[in-house]
Protein backbone atom coordinates (compact mmCIF):
# COMPACT_ATOMS: atom_id res chain seq x y z
CA UNK A 1 0.00 0.00 0.00
CA UNK A 2 2.77 2.42 0.88
CA UNK A 3 4.56 1.67 -2.36
CA UNK A 4 1.46 2.35 -4.44
CA UNK A 5 0.60 5.55 -2.60
CA UNK A 6 4.06 6.89 -1.88
CA UNK A 7 6.26 6.14 -4.85
CA UNK A 8 4.60 8.51 -7.36
CA UNK A 9 4.51 11.25 -4.73
CA UNK A 10 8.16 10.69 -3.91
CA UNK A 11 9.10 10.94 -7.57
CA UNK A 12 7.20 14.22 -7.94
CA UNK A 13 8.73 15.62 -4.75
CA UNK A 14 12.19 14.80 -6.08
CA UNK A 15 11.48 17.06 -9.05
CA UNK A 16 10.33 19.90 -6.80
CA UNK A 17 6.59 19.46 -7.45
CA UNK A 18 5.53 19.35 -3.80
CA UNK A 19 1.94 20.48 -4.37
CA UNK A 20 1.35 17.81 -6.98
CA UNK A 21 3.09 15.22 -4.81
CA UNK A 22 0.79 16.02 -1.90
CA UNK A 23 -2.33 15.75 -4.08
CA UNK A 24 -1.18 12.45 -5.58
CA UNK A 25 -0.44 11.03 -2.15
CA UNK A 26 -3.80 12.09 -0.71
CA UNK A 27 -5.76 10.82 -3.72
CA UNK A 28 -3.99 7.45 -3.71
CA UNK A 29 -4.54 6.95 0.02
CA UNK A 30 -8.19 7.91 -0.42
CA UNK A 31 -8.57 5.39 -3.27
CA UNK A 32 -7.03 2.62 -1.18
CA UNK A 33 -9.28 3.34 1.82
CA UNK A 34 -12.38 3.58 -0.37
CA UNK A 35 -11.54 0.28 -2.05
CA UNK A 36 -11.13 -1.46 1.28
CA UNK A 37 -14.44 -0.07 2.52
CA UNK A 38 -16.26 -1.20 -0.61
CA UNK A 39 -14.71 -4.66 -0.33
CA UNK A 40 -15.73 -4.94 3.32
CA UNK A 41 -19.31 -3.87 2.52
CA UNK A 42 -19.47 -6.38 -0.32
CA UNK A 43 -18.21 -9.22 1.88
CA UNK A 44 -20.66 -8.29 4.63
CA UNK A 45 -23.52 -8.22 2.14
CA UNK A 46 -22.68 -11.70 0.88
CA UNK A 47 -22.37 -13.01 4.43
CA UNK A 48 -18.77 -14.14 4.05
CA UNK A 49 -17.58 -12.23 7.13
CA UNK A 50 -19.22 -11.09 10.35
CA UNK A 51 -19.21 -7.44 11.41
CA UNK A 52 -17.13 -8.24 14.49
CA UNK A 53 -14.44 -9.80 12.27
CA UNK A 54 -13.81 -6.44 10.61
CA UNK A 55 -13.27 -4.50 13.83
Amino acid sequence: MLLFAGLPALMLAGQGEFGAAFLVLISNVYAIILGRLLLARNLLGKGRVKPEDLA
